[in-house]
């Protein structure tokens, strides 16, 4: 008997059973999952993926203390309360998300096509079944799913934000750090990502190609809009594009400063086409874009008593695993060195690589313009 020809399918050797199996349950349980991570590579689903998902089957054996062909509907009912009930319960999200992932490794096992119902009929008299239902996981009945304490910050809160993201970067130059360029940037990045709604992988890849004219308001000049090439793909899809026009004025003026003034100024934007180039190489990878602002210093900024998305999308990046915050350059004070002789090999005067004093001096005193005119209203609250 051979097998199908389909990506996933159990292997030749358990399905004619013509090696003896010196682990029968775990290697059988092994291949399962390979097969399955198989499956998925092949509907062309992302690592990111796949990788959460093969955890969570592992974990769901190892709480089961049983293995697929030996599971029943209460399994997962208990895992999911215990999951629950605990000291820090899991989110609705992740309720659904987990009662999602097991439901399809139970139609992949299942499913004839790839044979390890035959396969575990042979060898364990037992076949794997279906043992998600609709009545006894949650289904997607909202479209937010978040939790209530989260609200989106005030334009108040908001200036004072960026308020206190300008003067770290005061701040840090003043005291001689190095740090200082790669909080501008930080800075500007995400002044950027909440002025046209970008994710975190989206802001990362943007080029300055990406910056286009708008001829419905040629006073934006070049940043009239914005290309989004790697937006969020669907399963097994290519990352979306889209346009995102330019709205608030102050934008403009955030990304003329960096692109015009500040860009130059690192050491890889000569050979970069990226909009947020690094210290050392072409272009800011994703877990380390906002590492140079750190959750910590931008805290009393933060609202009070709610949940803040702003410190935990800088202490949680997405490709991340660890709860830090992962620095591409480390933030030191450096104490100052007269500038290199004009004839040593590979040096460069330190005034070729430092903003003039007119600049530093429009660098601390500058704010994002979302400022309160003399009656105390912001300047956008005319377009409300």
């Amino acid at each position: 008997m051979g097998t199908w020809d389909v990506p996933g399918a159990a292997p030749l050797m358990l399905v004619e059973g013509s090696s003896r199996l010196l682990r029968p349950d775990e290697q059988v349980f092994e291949s399962m999952l390979s097969g399955w991570m198989n499956q998925q590579v092949a509907r062309g689903l992302k690592r990111s993926t796949i990788d959460p998902r093969l955890r969570l089957i592992l974990r769901f054996q190892r709480f089961t203390n049983e293995y697929p062909w030996a599971w029943r509907p209460a399994d997962v009912e208990e895992f999911i309360s215990s999951r629950v009930s605990r000291e820090k319960p899991i989110a609705m999200s992740t309720i659904r998300s987990d009662g999602a992932a097991i439901r399809a490794f139970c139609d992949y096992v299942s499913d004839a096509r790839y044979q390890w119902v035959s396969v575990c009929q042979r060898l364990f008299g037992e076949v794997p079944v279906q043992i998600c239902f609709d009545w006894n996981t949650a289904a997607h009945v909202s479209d937010y799913e978040g939790r209530p304490g989260r609200r989106a910050m005030t334009k108040l809160e908001l200036q004072s934000l960026f308020d206190l993201m300008d003067d770290m970067v005061a701040t840090q130059h003043k005291a001689g750090s190095k740090s200082w360029l790669s909080t501008l940037r930080d800075a500007a990045a995400f002044k950027t990502a909440y002025a046209y709604g970008l994710r975190r992988r989206e802001l990362a890849m943007l080029d300055l190609a990406d910056l286009g004219r708008n001829p419905h308001v040629p006073e934006f000049g070049e940043l009239g809009v914005l290309y989004v090439r790697w937006g969020k793909a669907n399963k097994g899809g290519a990352p979306k594009r889209r346009s995102v026009l330019t709205v608030f004025p102050w934008s403009v003026t955030v990304l003329r400063e960096w692109t015009d003034e500040h860009r130059a100024l690192m050491p890889t934007s000569a050979r970069s086409t990226a909009l947020w180039p690094s210290e050392r190489s072409a272009r800011m990878d994703v877990p380390s874009l906002g590492s140079g602002l750190g959750s910590t210093a931008l805290r009393p900024a933060c609202p009070k008593n709610s949940d803040c998305t702003v410190c935990a999308i800088l202490m949680s990046p997405t490709s991340s695993k660890t709860a830090g915050i992962h620095c591409s350059s480390r933030s030191r004070s450096v104490t100052p060195t007269p500038p290199p002789q004009a004839s040593t090999p590979g040096c460069r005067r330190t005034s070729e690589i430092t903003p003039s004093r007119r600049r530093l001096a429009a660098l601390s005193t500058a704010r994002s313009p979302i400022r309160p005119d003399r009656n105390g209203r912001l300047d956008d609250d005319a377009t409300d």
